[in-house]
């Protein structure tokens, strides 16, 4: 049997049967060269010629979108859906991956922002000029600058990783110099404003906030999430855990604290102690 189509191997209606007559709707059956299943098609036509005729219809579209000649019905939905809904979709899954809520907070307004500023309304709309125009007019930091072109860039990795893009537009695009650039000018605090610091502050609790900061270097999350059973202070060499799902990281860690840390932790222990007794 020649096949309806020339870009066929396979290409021929056929009905069911009843009764040995054939009966109902036809259905289309077709396989290309490079493939090995015959596809099978509902074609809602009772005249055989008109069923004929959607076939090789089918095919030829279906021939196009192989070649590349034609978008797929996927493709099409893809080009067409809402930049905004994909936005939703990604924040939905970074909450789905249980990242941290000061993280997922910021994603969404810069996003946003991006998409106002720059035009962006589809897929396809996104592109490193338009970035870079925006760029070099918004007044905003260096530093605020290349957090949104991470935060886009990381958007753009996600929509690959979904088969909804092919390339990341903003790849090579270099980050602002933050260096020399800075909006205030920063300097470490010395150790005498440590201490001026520390001797003037008035309440106990913020004095022992302070020594704990200065001494361990540790992040805002992470202090709020010590507790006394993180403190080795019976050994000769002190130390404080990091909490999983604190760090940056996310793993637990052990580090040494001074000697002097510890012998202030222990006082303040005995303190805190002391105080709930008298209660």
């Amino acid at each position: 049997m020649s096949s309806l189509s020339p870009h066929t191997e396979v290409g021929y209606v056929k009905r069911n049967k009843r009764n040995g007559k054939p009966y109902g709707n036809y259905f289309g059956y077709y396989r290309f060269p490079s493939e090995s299943q015959v596809q099978k098609v509902k074609l809602e036509i009772r005249e055989k010629r008109f069923a004929e005729q959607r076939l090789r219809e089918i095919i030829d579209h279906q021939y196009a979108i192989r070649t590349g000649m034609k978008p797929s019905d996927d493709q099409l939905r893809i080009a067409c859906k809402p930049l905004a809904e994909y936005i939703e979709e990604y924040v939905a899954n970074m909450v789905s991956r249980e990242l941290k809520p000061e993280t997922i907070r910021k994603i969404s307004p810069m996003l946003r922002r991006l998409c106002d500023e720059c035009g962006w309304s589809k897929i396809a709309d996104l592109s490193a000029p338009d970035y870079e125009s925006w760029r070099r007019d918004v007044r905003l930091s260096p530093k605020s600058k290349n957090h949104h072109l991470n935060t886009v860039s990381a958007f753009s990795n996600w929509l690959i990783g979904n088969g909804w893009m092919e390339t990341n537009p903003f790849k090579f695009v270099r980050p602002a110099r933050v260096e020399g650039n800075e909006t205030r000018p920063r300097r470490p605090i010395s150790i005498d404003e440590i201490d001026r610091l520390i001797q003037f502050c008035p309440c106990p609790n913020r004095r022992m906030i302070y020594k704990l900061s200065f001494a361990t270097g540790a992040r805002e999350s992470e202090m709020k999430a010590f507790r006394w059973s993180d403190v080795g202070l019976d050994s000769k060499d002190p130390t404080i855990t990091y909490r999983k799902g604190e760090t940056k990281n996310t793993k637990p860690e052990r580090n040494p604290i001074p000697h002097w840390l510890a012998e202030a932790l222990r006082e303040f222990n005995l303190l805190k102690r002391s105080r709930m007794m008298l209660c």
